[in-house]
């Protein structure tokens, strides 16, 4: 299973907005999407949060005011994480995320399963919620992000046994290191349970990590590049390959291994985006009385839209199309299935 690292926690927190401040909008940070709100009292920023608008204080120097960098702001697929970000960070502030929770649901519409006599239908809804802290008293930011999806099942049959609902319970931590303005390392492990949960044991842990070096050419472009373990049944080791760039305050393009995005910034509130990623993970299961591995892989395109109107709350909604998708099993053999029709919807807030 392909299942690298998401990064997590449950503590809520809040820190004060101070009066007195000034709204940074420049690059990627103009995202109606990508909002962090930072104390005024800091003098270094650091993001992992979608956001529009970044406030800081007014003597900010120069050197602070670095565009804000977020890879993957949507959810990536279950067993793919985000990228991290050229960052910034104050030991003694801790960013405040404008919207640090996510709740999604994805439909997927009924194919057929070539060769057989039956079809497959897919129903998901998954939840997370993200907070960074200072790591003890370094320059280093550690990022805590719980996560849980539930998959519901309809069909296939035909033959292939599969429960009604697949479960993924996981805990992302992840460690960003800046060594100076320009190079940083992130180092991330996703301890957690991809399984069916009829009964639990070691088979159902999986421990996917990954180690990413970045390097930010300019306020405008930025490069990550390193490995991807993802503890999985077959090709345990990807590439984690990115270029971000933001070629004006309109578009921003994110070429991304295993998703990239293109997103047009229609005005303050709304923004436009088109999607190609490699969907899907590993889960195990009982069946036949005995542990399985199952692997569901597919490829993406959608074309999405998101609206920020509100404050602290935000809506977005994806059309597109599945192809290329197959289930593969330890001891039930490999199928392909026929493309499917995707709708995602869901708020951050």
């Amino acid at each position: 299973m392909l299942i690298t690292i998401t990064l997590i926690l449950v503590t809520l927190s809040q820190a004060p907005q101070a009066s007195g401040s000034t709204t940074l909008r420049s690059g990627l940070a103009d995202r109606p999407d990508w909002s962090t709100t930072i104390n005024t009292s800091q003098t270094r920023l650091f993001a992992d949060s979608p956001s529009p608008t970044v406030e800081l204080p007014k003597s900010t120097s120069a050197v602070d005011r670095h565009t804000v960098y977020q890879l993957q702001d949507l959810p990536a697929p279950g067993d793919v994480l985000d990228l991290p970000s050229p960052r910034q960070f104050d030991r003694d502030n801790a960013p405040v995320y404008d919207k640090p929770a996510t709740l999604d649901y994805i439909f997927m519409s009924r194919a057929s399963v070539k060769n057989l006599d039956t079809n497959f239908l897919v129903n998901q809804v998954g939840f997370d919620y993200r907070l960074t802290r200072p790591f003890f008293r370094t320059q280093a930011a550690l990022t805590f992000r719980p996560a849980a999806e539930i998959m519901f099942l309809s069909g296939p049959g035909g033959g292939i046994e599969l429960p009604e609902q697949l479960y993924k319970i996981a805990f992302d931590f992840q460690l960003d290191i800046p060594f100076n303005e320009v190079f940083g390392v992130s180092l991330g492990i996703t301890p957690g349970l991809w399984s069916d949960l009829i009964v639990i044991d070691g088979a159902d842990f999986r421990l996917p990590a990954r180690v990413l070096l970045t390097y930010r050419v300019n306020d405008s472009l930025f490069l990550a590049g390193g490995l991807i373990y993802t503890d999985n049944i077959r090709q345990n080791l990807l590439p984690g390959l990115g270029v971000i760039w933001d070629p004006n305050e309109k578009w921003h393009l994110e070429i991304l291994y295993p998703r990239s995005r293109i997103v047009y910034r229609w005005n303050e509130d709304i923004a436009a985006y088109f999607v190609f990623e490699r969907g899907g993970t590993t889960y195990n299961i009982r069946e036949f009385g005995q542990d399985e591995d199952f692997e569901y892989r597919d490829l993406r395109t959608l074309l999405g839209l998101e609206y920020n109107r509100i404050p602290r709350f935000g809506l977005f909604v994806e059309l597109g199309v599945a192809f290329d998708r197959k289930f593969r099993f330890d001891i039930q053999g490999n199928f392909d299935l026929g493309d499917s029709f995707i709708l995602r919807a869901g708020t951050r807030f």
